[in-house]
């Protein structure tokens, strides 16, 4: 028999199976859960890193002007009204989801409008944008974002993953393939 007790909080006649499966389910849980409380304290920071590569990329110079997003995006934006050279049509293919919302944003940020033409596909993002800003700067600082974002999200998925399914994450093991039969012609 298994048992079962009222639940605190909960409606009344509602109950908490006490089973060893439960159990274990609500162990997994928890620790999910720290997991989770932990990595989120590591957003402040990301954001924090993510807002200083965007003040490199802008020319800061001082401690103050590392902390003024605002006034980054505003050298960034005039920087690209004094280039001389005419805008272009890049074609970019990002296939991860992430990389794709950081572009994105990354250029709505400098008034730039990202379209896709009529059946390309959802993984390509066409941007109409000056050479030299698009190698100078834009681009630099897109690498140097997504690289610090895709790092802290495989740190997050791996807790997650370690916590709620199995902690080995080892790569899987490679083996010899199955022999070929090897066939004489002409025989």
């Amino acid at each position: 028999m298994i048992a079962s007790r009222e639940v605190p909080g909960q409606y009344p006649g509602s109950r908490d199976i006490a089973s060893p499966t439960n159990l274990v389910a609500q162990a997994m849980a928890r620790s999910c859960r720290d997991a989770w409380h932990a990595r989120t304290m590591d957003v402040d920071r990301l954001i924090e890193r993510l807002l200083k590569i965007e003040s490199l990329h802008a020319g800061a110079t001082t401690p103050g002007e590392m902390d003024a997003a605002a006034a980054a995006r505003a050298r960034i934006l005039a920087r690209l009204a004094r280039l001389e050279d005419e805008p272009e049509d890049f074609r970019f293919t990002l296939t991860s989801r992430w990389s794709q919302k950081l572009f994105l944003a990354l250029a709505r940020r400098y008034e730039l409008k990202p379209f896709r033409r009529r059946r390309q596909h959802a993984t390509t993002i066409m941007l109409r944008v000056k050479r030299s800003f698009l190698d100078d700067t834009f681009l630099p600082q897109f690498n140097a974002l997504e690289a610090e974002l895709t790092r802290h999200l495989d740190e997050v998925a791996q807790a997650i993953i370690e916590a709620a399914v199995h902690r080995d994450l080892t790569e899987v093991a490679e083996v010899e393939g199955p022999k070929q039969l090897s066939m004489a012609i002409g025989e």
